[in-house]
């Protein structure tokens, strides 16, 4: 079999559904709210009712945040005084 014939592989093990479903919600509601840091999308989600998409800490919203950004689905901008802002989409303008 031909290199050019065999399927590629994504490397590292499949990201868990939980992973997907938190990705999705962050990216969701950067679109809808706009702009926000990475502790006002921790706060906001921290704030979620049992049963829907909740995560507590920075870290696991900086992981989603990532993984958006590098699948080219958000924005990183810095403003004044350094502060980071996410935004959803690559063509939405900085704050």
């Amino acid at each position: 079999m031909a290199v050019a014939e065999q399927e590629s592989r994504q490397r590292g093990r499949p990201r868990p559904a939980w992973a997907v479903q938190r990705d999705g919600a962050v990216l969701a509601w950067l679109e809808a709210n706009g702009p926000a840091t990475r502790n006002e999308v921790a706060t906001h989600f921290a704030a979620q009712p049992e049963g829907s998409v909740r995560f507590d800490g920075v870290t696991l919203a900086y992981n989603a945040l990532d993984r958006l950004h590098r699948a080219g689905r958000v924005r990183q901008c810095v403003g004044d005084g350094g502060v980071v802002t996410w935004s959803a989409g690559r063509e939405t303008p900085c704050p």
